[in-house]
């Protein structure tokens, strides 16, 4: 932060701004909540994690697949059995409450 807040006291001064001090500059900053932090670490990956990452995303992808063929043979059934003409025809029988009127 030092050297940070010494480059921008004397851009600021440059500019033609503002004259302040770099211990003035960090002082206010400070003062705001702008405050030098280094970074944290994270471990990196073990060989548990990625084979734990890679399992699940390997779930993931066998669910989809499973959902979307289940999706697909139950829109073969509703084919089969006629109900898709059904419902592209309005037939009364697949009326819905609020689709009758007295």
């Amino acid at each position: 932060m030092r050297k940070a807040s010494k480059e921008l006291s004397n851009q600021l001064e440059t500019a033609g701004i503002v004259r302040i001090s770099a211990l003035t500059l960090r002082g206010r900053l400070n003062e705001v909540g702008l405050v030098s932090r280094r970074p944290g670490t994270v471990p990196r990956l073990t060989a548990d994690h990625r084979s734990c990452k890679l399992s699940t995303k390997k779930n993931y992808r066998l669910e989809t697949l499973r959902w979307k063929d289940q999706v697909t043979e139950d829109l073969r059934r509703m084919e089969v059995a006629g109900w898709s003409e059904k419902l592209k025809g309005g037939d009364p029988k697949m009326e819905g409450p609020s689709d009758r009127r007295s």
